[in-house]
């Protein structure tokens, strides 16, 4: 089997950039587009059950030990470990006398969990709770929920389990038709520290909003996304919130059919008391 077939077998059209670099044929982007609804119009979506089937087969391969970690559902054979959002999930714990409660908004069937597991189990206590659709929530529950791993289909369902401090958005708020809207509730939800991660950022003083096209060879699947610009976001954000940490995110850059430049980056931030 070619490395070509094999990955085809396990990558899902779902934030695909880390498979798109090892080969040299990224994600394309076309637009701007003034409305979300003008970009869905243009985009021809994707099959959710084959990005679940695809996630599943991928987390369970990391559960079984033939795969380090899996993002995206790319299994990856070495550890590796995102040290700016270790970091800041590690400073939350210290705080609370090593106990972590992480709500991981858009985080699939735990990625960002297992990938970081083997860090997580020094700590004294760790509740991590992913925010997903509901049939990403069925099928975590059914396969991977524990006392320390939960699923839940809304913000509002974690708060009545959990007291999350840290709200994990990787690769994730771009993807929402109203991604403030979603910040707005987890400012409101008494969180304290906020990790934005894997998010493309522009230098546009204004958002703009793309299609993102998945490599054919991958998958057929186009949606849309958001665009921040960098200054912009920082202003809204820094209402409710002090930016303590910038750093880029191992996608890189990206440009668009247009010309449009913009880099992914991740970002940390404190609540203002």
């Amino acid at each position: 089997m070619t490395l070509k077939n094999a990955l085809k077998d396990w990558t899902p059209p779902r934030l695909l950039r880390a498979v798109s670099a090892w080969r040299g044929k990224g994600n394309r982007y076309s637009g701007e587009f003034r409305h979300w609804k003008d970009a869905a119009a243009n985009s021809k979506g994707y099959d959710a059950d084959a990005i679940l089937q695809r996630a599943l087969q991928a987390a369970l391969a990391v559960r079984r030990g033939e795969a380090a970690f899996e993002r995206d559902s790319v299994p990856f054979a070495k550890p590796e470990f995102n040290w700016p959002v270790s970091a800041a999930l590690f400073m939350s714990a210290a705080r609370h006398k090593g106990e972590l409660d992480v709500l991981d908004f858009g985080g699939s069937l735990g990625s960002t969990y297992f990938q970081h597991l083997p860090l997580l189990e020094s700590l004294h206590q760790v509740a991590w709770t992913v925010i997903e659709q509901a049939h990403f929530v069925a099928t975590g529950r059914s396969h991977f929920q524990d006392e320390r791993l939960w699923f839940c289909e809304s913000i509002g369902e974690c708060l009545r389990i959990h007291q999350p401090k840290v709200a994990l958005l990787s690769s994730s708020i771009q993807y929402l038709p109203e991604p403030f809207a979603v910040l707005a509730e987890i400012a409101d939800a008494g969180i304290e520290t906020l990790i934005i991660d894997r998010t493309p950022f522009s230098a546009k003083e204004s958002h703009a909003i793309l299609v993102q096209h998945v490599p054919a060879w991958v998958y057929e699947a186009s949606y849309p996304l958001w665009v921040f610009g960098e200054q912009s976001f920082l202003d809204e954000m820094s209402r409710r919130w002090r930016l303590t940490s910038l750093h880029e995110s191992s996608e890189g850059s990206a440009v668009s059919a247009s010309g449009f430049s913009f880099s992914y980056k991740g970002m940390l931030f404190e609540a203002r008391k």
